[in-house]
């Protein structure tokens, strides 16, 4: 699937560690790989061709890819491109992954609790047994473990609304945990993605399922209105769960016990 990518002027529209991670797979590939920053950082390989200034962005003509990383304001990126006569393909390093891996991925975001979760079913799946991979948002680029990942493999990638926003993939299966307000302003000048409103914040988490099919999974917090929702206009075979309410899939008593059909 790399051969596509033969010859072609790819832009990595940040430095961040699944970005930087694919530049040996495009230069194997035979593509020409250039790092846009505003400005210079030290986490850009020695070596590296880049592009920084504040006209960064207008330079991007005549690029046939455009691989944005999660800090990278997506708005950003689609108004400089729209000012542009010829336009790359604005993508991500996650969308390409999820086209790419074999084997069964799971995807987890939510507002609080995506690591921890990603992390807890890892290690579930290491007792059982199955070789998987805890990965996304955290952790070690996936890529740089991608020649160990067979369709045997199982990848869990915890995704933040920042990786979501713009993917048109989704995992095969998917958990959604409770959506709170956050993210609705810059966390910091090296760090200026957020969304407008709570609204595309929800939009943007629903991602995970959005594109899912009657094959795939979601489990979800059956409690919490905005992934109720979200799961309601899914495709995918939904599973709740609630710590109160018996209409959900599973509830998870006060001793910790998980019932299903709340039996």
């Amino acid at each position: 699937m790399w051969e596509r990518f033969s010859l072609k002027k790819i832009a990595l529209l940040g430095a961040g560690t699944e970005n930087v991670s694919l530049i040996p797979f495009f230069e194997k590939a035979g593509a020409t790989v250039t790092i846009f920053e505003r400005q210079p950082s030290d986490r850009i390989p020695k070596g590296a061709e880049t592009v920084s200034g504040d006209d960064y962005l207008a330079k991007l003509e005549g690029y046939d890819y455009a691989f944005r990383s999660p800090g990278f304001p997506l708005k950003v990126v689609q108004q400089a491109v729209e000012k542009l006569n010829q336009k790359p393909e604005i993508t991500s390093a996650m969308n390409l992954l999820l086209e790419i891996l074999p084997g069964v991925t799971i995807g987890v975001t939510g507002t609080k609790g995506k690591g921890t979760t990603a992390t807890m079913i890892g290690t579930i799946l290491k007792t059982a047994g199955k070789k998987n991979l805890v990965a996304g948002n955290i952790g070690e680029s996936t890529f740089s473990h991608l020649d160990e990942i067979d369709k045997n493999f199982i990848t869990i990638l915890e995704l933040s609304s920042f990786q979501l926003e713009d993917l048109t993939r989704s995992p095969h299966i998917a958990v959604l945990l409770a959506i709170t307000s956050d993210h609705l302003q810059p966390l910091s000048e090296s760090s200026p993605n957020y969304h407008q409103s709570f609204e595309d914040y929800v939009e943007a988490k629903g991602q995970i399922t959005h594109f899912q099919t009657a094959d795939d999974f979601l489990v979800y917090v059956y409690d919490n209105d905005a992934a109720h929702s979200l799961a309601e206009k899914s495709q995918a075979q939904a599973f709740g769960i609630s710590n109160s309410s018996g209409q959900a899939s599973y509830l998870i008593t006060d001793q910790g016990w998980l019932m299903k059909d709340s039996k």
